[in-house]
């Protein structure tokens, strides 16, 4: 089979279109409500020292633990707390949250 210049300069527009529509389509693909379940996909942070911040309102409340914090895919995260008065289930939003390791 002979390689020719019409034979490479279809490969050439048929390999741009489908890149093309590949990049433009991609985002159309998925609703708004796929796209927000995949970037609140299950996250698990190892055990260790965390500082985590959550900002809403005007005044920030901070938690310092050792201990795991994970997320769920309605979109928040989720750990023990040990305060004063004992340990306690914390459920934060991901959205005002800001996770240090510590």
């Amino acid at each position: 089979m002979k390689f020719t210049v019409k034979k490479f300069v279809i490969v050439c527009v048929i390999l741009i279109f489908f890149a093309g529509a590949a990049f433009i389509g991609l985002p159309y693909i998925f609703s708004q409500e796929a796209r927000n379940e995949l970037a609140r996909t299950k996250v698990s942070l190892k055990a260790n020292d965390y500082r985590v911040t959550v900002a809403m309102g005007k005044v920030d409340k901070i938690y310092e633990f050792h201990g795991k914090v994970t997320s769920n895919v309605k979109g928040y995260y989720f750990f023990w707390y040990k305060s004063d008065k004992g340990k306690k289930y914390v459920q934060v939003p991901i959205a005002h949250t800001l996770i240090e390791e510590l």
